[in-house]
């Protein structure tokens, strides 16, 4: 009976044992599936840390172009915004401004929009004067055609304009034109003509002005001037046609069209 404990303790002992060994195998193995999980776990951070690399060096790249195109925009909306276009327009009437008899032709101009004048720059002073201040029918009539010319310059250089290319003036030359005309057989050059009165000078540069303002468009922009001057006014002045000349019994609307 006492050997069959003992051979039977020894049994026991021995599975005891196995089952320790086997214990200790399945534990191994155990932290060996965590350590290749916690491996592939690294490996995948390592990846995506990659992956983000890469994205994030893409997003500098486009945000590179971004600020180069902005930087462009920004060059293009200056070339455009509405103080350097006003500059602009204002050069182009101070030249226009020094072709007529204007008492300030040298003093420069202003497009003020918010009080739709003019404001012209003093030479003594950091002050400006309006248009109003600046008195003399003389003056306002060559300020409003030194803007008129100015502002359809400006317009046909635009690539899309939708102003009318022309203007319709009445009789530019009312503030100078003298009461007695001299008739046409009186006179043979212009040079005769302005020797009688320094207001035909004046007149004469209102065409002359209107000529500059056609070349200078490259004939995109018509004017026309309707006018009691004579012919010879405008002598020798290129870009100037003659249309017509209405006088007494000849109308700028024919009598026939008149219904009695």
């Amino acid at each position: 009976m006492e050997t069959k404990l003992n051979e039977n303790r020894d049994i026991l002992r021995e599975i005891y044992n196995k089952s320790a060994e086997e214990n200790n195998e399945r534990q191994t193995i155990e932290e060996l599936y965590k350590f290749i999980g916690r491996l592939e776990q690294a490996l995948e951070n390592v990846s995506l840390t990659k992956m983000d690399s890469t994205l994030d060096l893409r997003i500098k790249e486009l945000q590179e172009q971004i600020d180069e195109k902005n930087e462009k925009l920004q060059e293009i909306k200056s070339r455009h915004s509405l103080k350097n276009i006003l500059s602009r327009i204002s050069v182009l009437i101070s030249h226009y401004v020094s072709l007529l008899d204007i008492d300030r032709k040298n003093d420069g101009v202003e497009l003020d929009i918010v009080n739709l004048t003019l404001k012209i720059a003093s030479p003594t002073s950091s002050r400006s004067d309006y248009l109003w201040e600046v008195g003399s029918g003389a003056n306002w009539m060559g300020y409003h055609l030194s803007v008129m010319f100015a502002l359809h310059e400006h317009f046909l250089s635009l690539k899309h304009n939708f102003v009318p290319s022309f203007l319709l003036i009445d009789q530019p030359s009312q503030v100078y034109f003298p009461k007695d005309v001299p008739q046409a057989e009186e006179i043979r050059t212009f040079s005769e003509l302005a020797s009688t009165n320094d207001d035909f000078n004046q007149t004469r540069k209102i065409f002359e002005v209107s000529s500059d303002c056609i070349a200078r468009t490259k004939g995109k922009f018509q004017i026309i001037i309707v006018e009691h001057a004579p012919e010879i006014t405008w002598q020798g002045v290129s870009n100037i046609h003659l249309v017509d000349e209405w006088r007494n019994d000849k109308a700028l609307i024919p009598k026939d069209w008149i219904v009695s």
